[in-house]
């Protein structure tokens, strides 16, 4: 099986007509969230549009689908807006389409008409229409025709020309000095860069949004090394506002700012950001083997993300000439005010880091030449927040690829107006702690897999769908590890093994995934995560249980997996049985969560020589939708030893109709005082062996010669060198 099939965003891998044996396949999408509004993307008629209110992933034929249900509800009435468009060519480019809002969200979609016009059908009601015009140096006019009285057919005109107002952006460092780019030009002669100007950074996000009050972003553009431009509307009341998120990046790569802007109305002004509202945060993280053979290329990112409903973010890349050290530290500086009475939502600020490239490939474009390198695994988070004044890290687990961030599916809230919103808040409290209580490097443990694998039934059809497992590896500290190589996986389907490339089921029946991901070391020793899940499709409840985060705790409060005692550590965990209902007319469906069955095992580190972990439910931690039961167990009933202290973990969870997962972490945590390190040759004695390791890490069995770990009469384990 290949990785790119594994590990695709979206992978169904069969859709099942009820009550028949002949299998039927389709590709499917299932519900996200992707934001892509960038100068380039904008231009292609299949490009996925934001929408801040419906939260959806839509392409144009979606979109003209909505316009048509828009029209429907009209009882065989449905209004058509016609927007005339009034500029020229040689300065302006025009808009391909509008939206259409009322006080609930999107309404409806004007398309270009292929005669100089937009158009679009509603129903008769009252709305706002707002489109958007460019320029080349990227300046954008959002014509708005604010509470347009819709009770026929209505033509308006778009003109860029009515753009009066200007909003312009001033952006401060903390030494409350303006940020400068640093300026170049290509010097042909030379073959190469030429620096005019020294300046702060040297590449540069753009995210703009055009909003109302209640109702969030109408309309986004998203530009990358544009360090000013210029935003014009025209005259509307205070209803609408404007916003603005920009991340800096130091040519180094080793320092990034972030800093967002806000008005309180759309007239002509000069937004600034206050200096002395900078807070910093210092990321360290820890290259995976992997990662630290990679030779030539680092690799740095930032996203910022609003936390309600969903997020979008901005983001800069850059690469280094030399090969960064195997602990790679990058410094941010948030500039994003607490709370701003028109955009309440609480700000995320994560940072990324490429471990796994792949080829070089050097793209000449026009004069300009770079080099690409295509990332195949990053390091993501942990995410951080500002409350109170005080930097947190919060456990937001559900990361996808980190190119592409979406929200938690397990959040997906259902309205009244009939849309499902997946949503970041509430982040578990439990898992909230100040930056300053995690000890240790980001990514320098073996992380859980917060496994999912959909199964569910689209009545609308009569069929079940099956997704293929989706894999988060999140750390102890609320760090993701999305990786696209190395992972395998292998399935059954009905107690028999398949190939999921060529695999056709010829009916309803039970699944079960393996996935393992063996490319983590922690403390010099060869880590892995594997899970394996079950699922029944002939049950009601055809979804596993899921293991959502793990952290531990010594007895301090802070956030470590390795302790001086068994009796100076705590571990905690979500975990939960969550039930996908999908909703074929909205696209997408939501989560019910549902008790589960927890088993909680350890090991000494590579021995498989498990025993039973005392864990209880805490009901007051319990966070529905999203993360479910809360459980914690003390380490002090830990005995026994393992490799320089290290003990891995398993998992076994249970839901009522049968479906389970277990999942092996693998080295899980660290007591110091049950460690041993020395390789001794000893007789046979009153010993068994438990397993046997090749010189370079690999499980052998008894035909080698190798390290095995035994067991020994006394119940300690020790660690031999066989010849």
């Amino acid at each position: 099986m290949t990785t790119k099939l594994l590990l695709r965003t979206v992978a169904l891998t069969c859709a099942l007509m009820l009550g028949m044996t002949a299998p039927a396949q389709l590709d499917f999408q299932p519900y996200c969230v992707h934001y892509d509004c960038t100068p380039t993307s904008i231009q292609n008629p299949n490009v996925k549009h934001y929408s801040s209110s419906s939260y959806q992933e839509m392409n144009l034929e979606q979109m003209r689908e909505q316009a048509r249900k828009a029209a429907a509800k009209a009882d065989g009435n449905p209004c058509t807006i016609t927007l005339d468009m009034r500029y020229d060519p040689e300065v302006y480019e025009a808009p391909y389409v509008a939206y259409i809002y009322d006080d609930n969200g999107m309404v409806g979609v004007a398309f270009d008409s292929g005669q100089g016009a937009l158009q679009g059908q509603v129903p008769p009601g009252v709305y706002d229409i707002v489109s958007l015009f460019t320029t080349e140096d990227h300046s954008q006019y959002y014509v708005i025709f604010e509470q347009q009285q819709v009770t026929g057919d209505l033509t308006l005109t778009l003109d860029p020309t009515v753009c009066t107002n200007s909003i312009d952006v001033n952006n401060y460092g903390p030494d409350g000095e303006l940020l400068k780019p640093r300026m170049q030009h290509y010097d042909e002669d030379l073959g190469t860069y030429v620096v005019d100007e020294e300046g702060d950074y040297y590449h540069i996000d753009v995210d703009n949004h055009l909003c109302r009050k209640g109702l969030g972003s109408l309309y986004s553009w998203s530009v990358s090394g544009v360090s000013q431009l210029g935003f014009h509307v025209n005259d509307v009341s205070d209803r609408f506002y404007f916003r603005q998120l920009r991340i800096m990046h130091s040519e180094d790569l080793t320092k990034s700012y972030v800093c967002y802007f806000s008005t309180d109305n759309l007239t002509t002004c000069v937004v600034e950001n206050n200096p002395n509202d900078y807070v910093q945060q210092v990321y360290d993280f820890k290259y995976t083997p992997r990662g630290c053979e990679q030779i030539g290329y680092g690799i740095s990112d930032c996203v910022w993300m609003l936390s309600k409903k969903v997020a979008y973010s901005s983001r800069g890349v850059g690469t280094s000439a030399a090969k960064l050290d195997e602990v790679f530290t990058h410094e941010v500086w948030a500039n994003i005010p607490e709370t701003n009475p028109c955009d309440p939502d609480e700000h995320i600020v994560l940072q990324l880091l490429a471990d796994d490239y792949g080829d070089v490939e050097t793209v000449t474009f026009g004069e300009w030449v770079f080099n690409m390198v295509t990332p195949t695994a990053w390091i993501v988070g942990p995410a951080m927040r500002v409350n109170n004044g005080q930097k947190e890290f919060i456990n937001i687990g559900h990361h996808e690829f980190a190119r592409m961030f979406m929200p938690n599916y397990l959040y997906g809230v259902k309205y009244d107006d009939g849309t499902i919103s997946p949503q970041l808040l509430p982040t578990p409290e439990a898992f909230t702690y100040p930056t300053d209580m995690a000890e240790g490097l980001i990514n320098d443990n073996c992380p859980i897999n917060a496994f999912k694998l959909t199964s569910y039934l689209n009545k609308n059809e009569n069929m079940v769908y099956l997704q293929l497992p989706t894999n988060y590896f999140v750390g102890r500290y609320g760090e993701s590890y999305c990786c696209q190589d190395g992972t395998t996986m292998t399935a059954k389907f009905r107690g028999n093994e398949i190939d999921l490339e060529t695999f056709s089921p010829d009916g309803l029946g039970t699944y079960e995934f393996t996935v393992v991901n063996p490319i983590f070391e922690v403390d010099g020793l060869p880590g892995h995560n594997t899970t394996t899940a079950y699922l029944d499709q002939n049950q009601e409840d055809m979804n596993p249980p899921s293991l959502e985060m793990l952290h531990f705790k010594n007895a301090d409060g802070k956030i470590t997996d390795r302790f001086a005692t068994a009796a100076d550590g705590t571990m905690e965990f979500y975990a939960s049985d969550f039930d996908y209902i999908y909703y074929p007319d909205l696209w997408g469906g939501e989560y019910l969560c549902q008790p589960v069955e927890v088993l909680v095992e350890y090991a000494p580190y590579g021995t498989e020589d498990w025993n039973e972990l005392t864990v209880e439910e805490i009901p007051e931690y319990y966070q529905e939708p999203g993360w479910g039961y809360f459980y914690r167990g003390s380490l002090a009933e830990v005995t026994g030893q393992g490799e320089k202290g290290w003990f891995d973990l398993r998992f076994r969870l249970q839901d009522a109709s049968g479906n389970w997962q277990e999942q092996v972490v693998s080295p899980a945590f660290r007591i110091d005082d049950l460690a041993y390190s020395s390789v001794a040759t000893i007789g046979s004695g009153d010993a068994h062996e438990v397993a046997r390791y090749s010189i370079d890490g690999k499980r052998v069995d008894a035909s080698h010669q190798g390290v095995t770990i035994i067991r020994m009469s006394d119940g300690t384990a020790r660690k031999v060198l066989v010849k």
